[in-house]
Protein backbone atom coordinates (compact mmCIF):
# COMPACT_ATOMS: atom_id res chain seq x y z
CA UNK A 1 0.00 0.00 0.00
CA UNK A 2 1.44 3.40 -0.90
CA UNK A 3 2.00 6.22 1.60
CA UNK A 4 -0.86 8.33 0.22
CA UNK A 5 -3.46 5.58 0.73
CA UNK A 6 -2.02 4.80 4.17
CA UNK A 7 -2.29 8.45 5.17
CA UNK A 8 -5.90 8.60 3.99
CA UNK A 9 -6.79 5.50 6.00
CA UNK A 10 -5.03 6.76 9.12
CA UNK A 11 -6.62 10.21 8.76
CA UNK A 12 -10.04 8.57 8.51
CA UNK A 13 -9.44 6.41 11.58
CA UNK A 14 -8.04 9.28 13.65
CA UNK A 15 -10.90 11.57 12.69
CA UNK A 16 -13.59 8.98 13.41
CA UNK A 17 -12.08 7.04 16.30
CA UNK A 18 -9.00 8.71 17.78
CA UNK A 19 -9.09 6.52 20.89
CA UNK A 20 -8.76 3.36 18.82
CA UNK A 21 -5.88 4.89 16.84
CA UNK A 22 -3.98 5.76 20.02
CA UNK A 23 -4.42 2.26 21.45
CA UNK A 24 -3.31 0.75 18.14
CA UNK A 25 -0.08 2.76 18.22
CA UNK A 26 0.49 1.98 21.90
CA UNK A 27 0.84 -1.64 20.80
CA UNK A 28 2.70 -1.00 17.55
CA UNK A 29 5.01 1.92 18.40
CA UNK A 30 5.63 5.26 16.76
CA UNK A 31 4.94 5.86 13.08
CA UNK A 32 6.14 9.02 11.30
CA UNK A 33 3.43 8.78 8.67
CA UNK A 34 0.75 8.73 11.34
CA UNK A 35 2.42 11.39 13.47
CA UNK A 36 2.02 13.93 10.65
CA UNK A 37 -1.74 13.44 10.90
CA UNK A 38 -1.99 13.12 14.67
CA UNK A 39 -0.13 16.36 15.32
CA UNK A 40 -2.95 18.30 13.67
CA UNK A 41 -5.33 17.42 16.51
CA UNK A 42 -4.44 18.83 19.97
CA UNK A 43 -6.37 16.29 22.01
CA UNK A 44 -5.10 13.26 20.11
CA UNK A 45 -1.57 14.71 20.20
CA UNK A 46 -1.63 14.87 24.00
CA UNK A 47 -2.79 11.26 24.25
CA UNK A 48 -0.19 10.14 21.69
CA UNK A 49 2.58 12.00 23.57
CA UNK A 50 1.44 10.49 26.86
CA UNK A 51 0.87 6.90 25.74
CA UNK A 52 3.11 6.35 22.71
CA UNK A 53 5.92 8.90 22.79
CA UNK A 54 5.87 8.70 26.61
CA UNK A 55 7.15 12.23 27.05
CA UNK A 56 7.62 15.58 25.41
CA UNK A 57 6.64 15.66 21.74
CA UNK A 58 8.06 18.93 20.44
CA UNK A 59 6.77 18.46 16.89
CA UNK A 60 3.16 18.64 18.14
CA UNK A 61 3.54 21.45 20.68
CA UNK A 62 2.46 24.23 18.31
CA UNK A 63 -0.79 22.37 17.61
CA UNK A 64 -1.32 21.46 21.28
CA UNK A 65 -0.81 25.08 22.35
CA UNK A 66 -3.82 26.11 20.26
CA UNK A 67 -6.15 24.46 22.79
CA UNK A 68 -6.27 25.82 26.35
CA UNK A 69 -7.64 22.59 27.78
CA UNK A 70 -5.19 20.33 25.96
CA UNK A 71 -2.26 22.60 26.80
CA UNK A 72 -3.04 22.30 30.50
CA UNK A 73 -3.37 18.51 30.13
CA UNK A 74 -0.06 18.34 28.25
CA UNK A 75 1.69 20.37 30.95
CA UNK A 76 0.22 18.23 33.74
CA UNK A 77 0.16 14.73 32.26
CA UNK A 78 3.10 14.73 29.85
CA UNK A 79 5.58 17.46 30.79
CA UNK A 80 4.70 17.39 34.50
CA UNK A 81 5.61 21.07 34.60
CA UNK A 82 5.79 24.22 32.53
CA UNK A 83 4.81 24.38 28.85
CA UNK A 84 6.73 27.40 27.46
CA UNK A 85 5.04 27.34 24.03
CA UNK A 86 1.66 27.80 25.73
CA UNK A 87 2.91 30.41 28.19
CA UNK A 88 3.69 32.74 25.26
CA UNK A 89 0.00 32.64 24.31
CA UNK A 90 -1.54 33.27 27.73
CA UNK A 91 0.66 36.01 29.16
CA UNK A 92 -2.16 38.55 28.66
CA UNK A 93 -5.01 36.14 29.45
CA UNK A 94 -5.44 36.21 33.25
CA UNK A 95 -8.14 33.55 33.56
CA UNK A 96 -6.18 31.05 31.45
CA UNK A 97 -2.93 31.94 33.22
CA UNK A 98 -4.50 31.18 36.62
CA UNK A 99 -6.01 27.91 35.38
CA UNK A 100 -2.59 26.96 34.00
CA UNK A 101 -0.82 27.96 37.24
CA UNK A 102 -3.25 25.80 39.22
CA UNK A 103 -2.41 22.81 37.00
CA UNK A 104 1.38 23.21 37.13
CA UNK A 105 1.21 24.30 40.79
CA UNK A 106 3.63 27.17 40.21
CA UNK A 107 3.48 30.93 39.95
CA UNK A 108 3.14 32.45 36.49
CA UNK A 109 5.25 35.61 36.86
CA UNK A 110 4.99 36.29 33.13
CA UNK A 111 1.25 36.90 33.58
CA UNK A 112 1.00 38.27 37.13
CA UNK A 113 0.55 41.93 36.18
CA UNK A 114 -2.45 40.93 34.02
CA UNK A 115 -3.81 38.66 36.75
CA UNK A 116 -3.64 41.57 39.20
CA UNK A 117 -5.35 43.92 36.71
CA UNK A 118 -8.05 41.32 35.96
CA UNK A 119 -11.05 40.29 38.00
CA UNK A 120 -10.75 40.22 41.77
CA UNK A 121 -12.25 36.70 41.89
CA UNK A 122 -9.56 35.38 39.55
CA UNK A 123 -6.88 37.16 41.59
CA UNK A 124 -8.10 35.52 44.82
CA UNK A 125 -8.22 32.15 43.09
CA UNK A 126 -4.55 32.65 42.16
CA UNK A 127 -3.57 33.77 45.67
CA UNK A 128 -5.43 30.89 47.36
CA UNK A 129 -4.52 28.04 45.02
CA UNK A 130 -1.07 29.01 43.76
CA UNK A 131 0.63 31.69 45.87
CA UNK A 132 -0.69 30.39 49.23
CA UNK A 133 0.56 33.51 50.94
CA UNK A 134 0.94 37.23 50.40
CA UNK A 135 1.11 38.84 46.97
CA UNK A 136 2.37 42.35 47.82
CA UNK A 137 2.01 43.54 44.22
CA UNK A 138 -1.77 43.07 44.50
CA UNK A 139 -2.29 44.64 47.92
CA UNK A 140 -2.96 48.16 46.61
CA UNK A 141 -5.91 46.81 44.60
CA UNK A 142 -7.11 44.62 47.46
CA UNK A 143 -7.09 47.54 49.93
CA UNK A 144 -9.90 49.28 48.02
CA UNK A 145 -12.76 47.36 49.70
CA UNK A 146 -13.28 45.79 53.14
CA UNK A 147 -14.73 42.65 51.52
CA UNK A 148 -11.53 42.17 49.53
CA UNK A 149 -9.38 42.76 52.60
CA UNK A 150 -11.29 40.11 54.52
CA UNK A 151 -11.02 37.65 51.60
CA UNK A 152 -7.28 38.38 51.43
CA UNK A 153 -6.87 37.64 55.15
CA UNK A 154 -8.69 34.34 54.55
CA UNK A 155 -6.55 33.59 51.48
CA UNK A 156 -3.26 34.22 53.28
CA UNK A 157 -4.68 32.58 56.41
CA UNK A 158 -3.47 35.27 58.77
CA UNK A 159 -3.95 38.76 60.06
CA UNK A 160 -3.45 41.40 57.40
CA UNK A 161 -0.06 43.11 57.11
CA UNK A 162 0.09 46.30 59.21
CA UNK A 163 -0.74 48.70 56.37
CA UNK A 164 -3.78 46.69 55.29
CA UNK A 165 -4.87 46.10 58.87
CA UNK A 166 -4.81 49.88 59.33
CA UNK A 167 -6.95 50.27 56.20
CA UNK A 168 -9.44 47.77 57.62
CA UNK A 169 -9.50 49.73 60.89
CA UNK A 170 -10.27 52.93 58.94
CA UNK A 171 -13.08 51.17 57.10
CA UNK A 172 -14.53 50.08 60.47
CA UNK A 173 -15.16 53.74 61.37
CA UNK A 174 -16.98 54.56 58.12
CA UNK A 175 -18.76 51.18 57.75
CA UNK A 176 -19.41 50.00 61.35
CA UNK A 177 -22.06 47.45 60.32
CA UNK A 178 -20.12 45.85 57.44
CA UNK A 179 -20.19 42.07 58.00
CA UNK A 180 -16.71 41.52 56.50
CA UNK A 181 -15.17 44.04 58.87
CA UNK A 182 -16.94 42.47 61.83
CA UNK A 183 -15.80 38.98 60.82
CA UNK A 184 -12.22 40.13 60.33
CA UNK A 185 -11.94 41.76 63.76
CA UNK A 186 -13.74 38.84 65.41
CA UNK A 187 -11.07 36.50 64.03
CA UNK A 188 -7.94 38.66 64.15
CA UNK A 189 -8.75 41.31 66.76
CA UNK A 190 -8.16 45.06 66.68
Amino acid sequence: MNDYVSKLMVAYIIKNDPTWAIHFFCSNGRDELVEDIIKTNPSVSVEYARLVVKGRWEEAEKCISESHYDSRRYAQEVLKGRFPEYEKKIDKMPVEAVAYACVIKKRTPFAEKHIIKGSIENLFNYIRRVIKGRLPEAEEKIAKKPKWLFKYAEAINSKLPDELHAAMTMYSFSHPSDKNIKKYFAIYGK
